[in-house]
């Protein structure tokens, strides 16, 4: 929802940017630009919406893991990269104060963060442990949670990053009404905003793809061991059927 209403704002904000750009500079084009946005942005939103009706049905498949080191390793992991990526982008807005470092900088860290949550929840992302699991097992959980990766961030991509372009265009914005010389740096502001949101926008159906044609490898892999089991059945009935 927060994602939703991020982008109808996000068309707002720039459809009003770009027509009054194209006033203040006395070209149509960037007029024409705001209006193509608006398009591409409402078609990418209606999308998602379905894209992430569709992928909270298909994240409900389960798999087993023996332990979770692997999941505590790799949370680990993402709680010290989330906080050394946001000291670094901040270091590095304050140097060029360029404020979209700062801001992808908390989106980065965020999601970061996110993900460390959910791997300390394994129920959360659809493992369970159970010690006697078989390595096979073990094989298929962690290239299913490899492959399913994308599907945990569809939500905060979705919310997160339409809301920060917004607030970024917003920022745009203000520049341009502020700027009286110039309005090279609100431009680009504009323009990098602008396609981060579609990007965001976007990125739910992109996941739903692929994790619709990458998951036939899982279960590939799953059919492939399981192959062994099914051959034993097989003999052992065609044995029995034998002796009767």
């Amino acid at each position: 929802e927060v994602g939703r209403y991020a982008v109808y704002l996000s068309i707002l904000l720039n459809v009003s940017y770009f027509l009054l750009s194209s006033v203040k500079l006395n070209r149509v084009s960037i007029g024409l630009m705001g209006l193509g946005f608006a398009a591409v942005a409402l078609v990418l939103q209606y999308s998602a919406v379905k894209s992430c009706g569709a992928i909270a049905l298909m994240i409900r498949a389960t798999t087993r893991m023996s332990s979770t080191a692997f999941l505590d390793s790799l949370a680990v992991m993402n709680l010290v990269g989330g906080v050394v990526v946001l000291v670094a982008s901040a270091v590095v807005w304050m140097q060029t104060e360029q404020i979209a470092t700062l801001l992808i900088g908390v989106a980065v860290c965020v999601a970061c963060e996110q993900l460390a949550m959910m791997l300390l929840h394994p129920q959360a992302i659809g493992i369970t442990i159970a010690p006697r699991a078989s390595t096979g097992e073990e094989a298929i959980a962690i290239l299913s949670f490899f492959v399913m990766l994308p599907l945990r961030f569809v939500p905060g991509v979705f919310a997160l990053g339409t809301a920060i372009s917004t607030l970024g265009t917003g920022y745009a914005f203000y520049l341009m009404l502020a700027t009286t010389n110039g309005m090279t740096d609100s431009l680009l502001m504009a323009f990098a905003f602008g396609r981060m949101a579609l990007v965001c926008a976007g990125f739910p159906f992109v996941a739903y793809l692929y994790f619709a044609f990458s998951y036939v490898l899982v279960d590939l892999v799953r059919s492939i061991l399981v192959l062994p089991d099914r051959i034993d059945q097989v003999g052992q009935r065609l044995t029995a059927d034998k002796q009767s």
